[in-house]
């Protein structure tokens, strides 16, 4: 996932659940862990963590 997420840069989490065919509860799951480990980045100031939230890795 988090090739994937840096080879596009930044990307929904939707769109992560289409391309690794995964259920969206599996990757929420996932992107929290790897948020709180600083592996990737969101901006959650405004709305709480969803489907609809991009992500990226600054380790390009």
């Amino acid at each position: 996932m988090l090739e994937l997420v840096k080879q596009y840069g930044s990307i929904k989490v939707g769109q992560l659940v289409s391309f690794l065919k995964a259920t969206a509860g599996e990757l929420l799951a996932t992107v929290l862990r790897l948020l709180s480990l600083g592996q990737l980045f969101a901006d959650l100031t405004t709305n709480e963590i969803s489907i609809e939230t991009a992500v990226w890795s600054n380790n390009v």
